[in-house]
């Protein structure tokens, strides 16, 4: 076992620092988050704004990568024989540069934009924007991508540069209301009466006609609320219809 030891030390020694860097960045990260907030309820007296909860990821971000980036770094210059490599790849990286540059030109831009975006802010994380026809709410702003969670409940991942230079209206920051609609199928044979009936008792909605198949009839109630009460909202609808058509004994199966 010693000798396996002495004969690898410089691998083993390679291997520690990388572990040590990625536990460090994590123990920094963690650190930076809990400051923040130390500060902010000291300052303030309240929890962290949108604002700086997306630029205190990025930051974040930022610090870990050039954290690991220089722990590779000084890991391979331990080992005898990727020390020359290393030493070339320094000497060298004005012009790896260049090249890994115009290779990945769209990384760049998309990291560029996502460190535009979290320093101008035209959205921040939890604000429910409207892009090019869907609307959502933003999940996370990483360097590459930006995640909007749809009412559907899937995620739209959008690349930074493609979301920073096309228009978007940010219904949060606008304070905004927007038209939603909560949909419910019912059969054919009581799609009539569970209209009349949906139309009496919710009388701040409207209440039409969807999708028709054999076996089915689609109800969209349609109603207007705040952005960010737009998915709370249209749950609460949803069970509100399924209560009054239970009760009403429209959702009973059909007799044969």
């Amino acid at each position: 076992m010693s000798e396996f030891l002495k004969d690898n030390s410089e691998w083993i020694g390679a291997i520690a620092i990388i572990v040590v860097t990625i536990g460090l960045a994590k123990l920094v990260d963690r650190l930076l988050t809990r400051s923040a907030r130390r500060v902010t309820a000291r300052i303030a007296n309240e929890p962290l704004s949108q604002s700086t909860v997306t630029r205190l990821r990025l930051v974040r971000r930022l610090i870990a990568l050039t954290m690991i980036a220089i722990g590779v770094a000084v890991a391979l210059i331990q080992v005898d024989v990727l020390r020359p490599a290393a030493t070339t790849l320094l000497a060298s990286s004005a012009v790896i540069g260049v090249a890994v540059g115009m290779a990945s030109r769209s990384v760049i831009a998309n990291a560029v934009a996502g460190m535009m975006i979290s320093t101008v802010q035209p959205f921040r994380v939890g604000d429910v924007i409207e892009w090019q026809g869907q609307r959502g709410r933003v999940e996370d702003i990483t360097l590459s991508y930006t995640l909007v969670r749809l009412p559907s409940g899937h995620r739209l991942v959008v690349p930074n540069d493609v979301i920073a230079t096309t228009p978007l209206q940010n219904l949060t920051i606008t304070g905004g209301t927007v038209e939603a609609d909560a949909a419910v199928w019912v059969h054919p044979h009581r799609a009539s009466d569970a209209l009349a009936l949906l139309r009496d008792r919710l009388e701040e909605s409207t209440v039409n006609i969807g999708d028709c198949e054999v076996d089915r009839v689609q109800l969209k109630i349609g109603f207007a609320a705040a952005a960010q009460r737009e998915a709370a909202i249209r749950f609460a609808t949803r069970e509100q219809v399924v209560a009054i058509l239970s009760d009403a004994g429209i959702l009973d199966p059909v007799p044969q």
